[in-house]
């Protein structure tokens, strides 16, 4: 099985237009499928975008869905989205949003993926979850994908790190104890749309962003921190320019850290 795909976006008076193309080929799936979208800002805090959704195959009639979408920030903390599907005479209402907290970060969002072993239409809307809590000082990660054939799965991860200590084989491991100071926030377009990986320098150290466009970086010392945020390392096509961005931040402990927001909005030529 072999899928490939060709997308493309421009932004044109206050409209993000956008334009993709499948084409996916099997020993059972023949498939092409297009789609075309347009968005725009409506207010500061409200955008709405449509997008239309069209595949042929080789073994059934063409099969056509629209979805709209609509999403409102309401602060730093809170984001809430609205989407309107309507696909084979029938149309759908789904709500989500997401919200960033310390130590709690919950995502709730939903997008159309190109499912090529899915019979029938392989575009289909699935639900993104992404939720991540810090457990004494332990990051623990909940998040789903969607498989080709269109269904969802989740995975957990969770990471920490121990050493044996040089005082002899016979010693038992110690835990590494994570920097005390935590710089956390997330990047996003001026829509509330997340950036994954987005590059960030925070003092000298890379850091990118997850699904969710979240970041967070330990360091030792509570000293003000120097942050450039690197757009022309942005992934995905077309640039992107930094409308709202913080030039350094003070380092606080878990319980009083404050998330930082950077704003985004694509451009059509580098800056």
């Amino acid at each position: 099985m072999t899928v490939n795909h060709l997308g493309g976006n421009l932004n044109v008076a206050g409209f993000r237009v956008t334009a993709g193309l499948f084409d996916a080929h099997g020993e059972r799936t023949d498939n092409l499928g297009a789609s075309i979208g347009v968005g725009r800002a409506l207010t500061e805090t409200v955008d709405a975008s449509l997008t239309y959704f069209t595949s042929t195959s080789g073994r059934g009639p063409a099969s056509g869905s629209f979805a709209a979408t609509f999403r409102q920030t309401l602060g730093p903390r809170l984001t809430l989205v609205q989407i309107a599907t309507h696909a084979s005479g029938q149309t759908s209402l789904k709500f989500g949003g997401s919200f960033l907290s310390n130590p709690v970060a919950v995502g709730i969002d939903y997008q159309t993926v190109y499912a090529p072993f899915r019979v029938g239409n392989p575009f289909v809307q699935a639900i993104t979850l992404h939720v991540r809590v810090l457990i004494r000082n332990v990051p623990l990660q909940v998040a789903t994908f969607t498989t080709p054939t269109g269904r969802t799965r989740y995975m957990v991860s969770g990471s920490q790190s121990w050493y044996r200590s040089p005082g002899g084989s016979g010693s038992a491991p110690d835990t590494i104890r994570l920097a005390r100071y935590l710089i956390q926030g997330r990047v996003i377009e001026e829509n509330g749309r997340p950036v994954p990986g987005a590059v960030l320098r925070i003092s000298g150290e890379f850091v990118l962003t997850d699904s969710a466009g979240q970041f967070f970086l330990r360091v030792k010392k509570a000293a003000p921190c120097r942050i450039e945020v690197a757009t022309d390392e942005f992934p995905g096509p077309g640039y992107f320019q930094v409308t709202s961005a913080p030039g350094s931040v003070v380092p606080a402990t878990d319980d009083t850290s404050v998330p930082i927001t950077i704003r985004v909005r694509r451009s059509d030529r580098p800056h």
